[in-house]
Protein backbone atom coordinates (compact mmCIF):
# COMPACT_ATOMS: atom_id res chain seq x y z
CA UNK A 1 0.00 0.00 0.00
CA UNK A 2 1.57 3.58 -0.75
CA UNK A 3 0.08 6.29 0.87
CA UNK A 4 -1.36 9.26 -1.16
CA UNK A 5 -1.07 12.51 0.23
CA UNK A 6 -4.05 15.09 -1.09
CA UNK A 7 -2.77 18.85 -0.15
CA UNK A 8 -6.32 20.21 -0.88
CA UNK A 9 -7.64 18.00 1.76
CA UNK A 10 -6.15 19.90 4.46
CA UNK A 11 -5.25 22.99 2.60
CA UNK A 12 -7.78 23.84 0.34
CA UNK A 13 -7.87 23.87 -3.59
CA UNK A 14 -6.31 26.92 -3.53
CA UNK A 15 -2.90 25.81 -3.49
CA UNK A 16 -0.35 25.11 -6.36
CA UNK A 17 -0.04 21.44 -5.66
CA UNK A 18 3.16 22.05 -4.58
CA UNK A 19 4.86 21.98 -0.73
CA UNK A 20 5.41 25.78 -0.13
CA UNK A 21 5.54 25.97 3.91
CA UNK A 22 6.49 24.10 6.94
CA UNK A 23 2.84 22.83 7.71
CA UNK A 24 2.81 21.18 4.60
CA UNK A 25 5.79 19.85 4.68
CA UNK A 26 4.97 18.43 8.15
CA UNK A 27 1.67 17.31 6.76
CA UNK A 28 3.51 15.18 3.78
CA UNK A 29 5.71 13.99 6.51
CA UNK A 30 2.74 12.75 8.74
CA UNK A 31 1.73 10.77 5.41
CA UNK A 32 4.89 9.15 5.08
CA UNK A 33 4.78 8.19 8.83
CA UNK A 34 7.14 4.94 8.24
CA UNK A 35 7.35 4.75 4.21
CA UNK A 36 9.44 5.88 1.74
CA UNK A 37 6.83 6.99 -0.86
CA UNK A 38 3.84 8.66 -0.68
CA UNK A 39 1.94 9.60 -3.97
CA UNK A 40 0.99 13.50 -4.42
CA UNK A 41 -2.27 13.59 -5.92
CA UNK A 42 -1.75 16.07 -9.29
CA UNK A 43 2.23 16.00 -8.91
CA UNK A 44 3.94 12.79 -8.91
CA UNK A 45 5.24 11.59 -5.75
CA UNK A 46 7.77 12.00 -2.95
CA UNK A 47 10.28 9.55 -1.53
CA UNK A 48 13.14 9.19 1.26
CA UNK A 49 16.13 7.66 1.03
CA UNK A 50 18.86 6.30 3.43
CA UNK A 51 21.22 8.44 1.73
CA UNK A 52 21.70 10.73 -1.58
CA UNK A 53 23.31 7.78 -3.34
CA UNK A 54 20.09 5.72 -2.11
CA UNK A 55 17.26 8.76 -2.85
CA UNK A 56 18.51 9.38 -6.69
CA UNK A 57 18.29 5.61 -7.17
CA UNK A 58 14.46 5.53 -5.73
CA UNK A 59 13.86 8.72 -7.85
CA UNK A 60 15.22 6.99 -11.10
CA UNK A 61 13.71 3.30 -10.72
CA UNK A 62 10.36 4.32 -9.09
CA UNK A 63 8.76 6.10 -12.26
CA UNK A 64 10.01 2.83 -14.27
CA UNK A 65 8.89 0.33 -12.01
CA UNK A 66 5.48 1.59 -11.84
CA UNK A 67 5.33 1.92 -15.91
CA UNK A 68 6.27 -1.78 -15.91
CA UNK A 69 3.34 -2.55 -13.23
CA UNK A 70 0.94 -0.66 -15.08
CA UNK A 71 1.86 -2.57 -17.75
CA UNK A 72 1.54 -6.09 -16.31
CA UNK A 73 -1.63 -5.51 -14.61
CA UNK A 74 -3.28 -4.28 -17.98
CA UNK A 75 -1.73 -8.03 -19.35
CA UNK A 76 -3.87 -10.19 -16.54
CA UNK A 77 -3.71 -11.11 -13.23
CA UNK A 78 -0.52 -9.35 -11.14
CA UNK A 79 1.01 -10.74 -8.29
CA UNK A 80 2.76 -8.11 -6.74
CA UNK A 81 5.69 -8.31 -4.23
CA UNK A 82 5.51 -10.65 -0.53
CA UNK A 83 6.13 -8.79 2.29
CA UNK A 84 9.05 -10.72 2.94
CA UNK A 85 11.01 -9.82 -0.80
CA UNK A 86 10.50 -6.37 0.27
CA UNK A 87 12.22 -6.58 3.20
CA UNK A 88 14.79 -8.64 1.53
CA UNK A 89 14.96 -5.95 -1.02
CA UNK A 90 15.54 -3.27 1.41
CA UNK A 91 18.62 -4.96 3.57
CA UNK A 92 20.71 -4.93 0.36
CA UNK A 93 23.67 -2.81 0.96
CA UNK A 94 23.19 1.13 -0.87
CA UNK A 95 26.97 0.78 -0.88
CA UNK A 96 27.62 -2.35 -2.56
CA UNK A 97 29.60 -2.26 -5.73
CA UNK A 98 26.67 -3.11 -7.91
CA UNK A 99 24.65 -0.34 -6.28
CA UNK A 100 27.91 1.91 -6.68
CA UNK A 101 28.14 2.16 -10.04
CA UNK A 102 24.78 3.02 -10.74
CA UNK A 103 25.37 6.22 -8.86
CA UNK A 104 28.81 6.60 -10.56
CA UNK A 105 26.86 6.24 -13.68
CA UNK A 106 24.24 8.91 -12.99
CA UNK A 107 26.77 11.24 -11.88
CA UNK A 108 28.97 11.30 -14.71
CA UNK A 109 25.55 12.09 -16.51
CA UNK A 110 25.20 14.94 -14.18
CA UNK A 111 28.20 16.00 -15.18
CA UNK A 112 29.47 15.54 -11.45
CA UNK A 113 31.48 12.68 -11.96
CA UNK A 114 34.50 14.62 -10.93
CA UNK A 115 33.11 15.15 -7.34
CA UNK A 116 33.65 10.96 -7.52
CA UNK A 117 37.21 11.02 -7.52
CA UNK A 118 39.30 11.08 -4.55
Amino acid sequence: EVPVWDIADKFGDETTLLVTNMAQGRDLATCLDCNRLALMRGHGFVCVGRSINDLVRLSVFIPRNARVMMNAMRMGEFISLSRGEVEARLKLDTESPALKRGWEFWAREAGVGHLLED
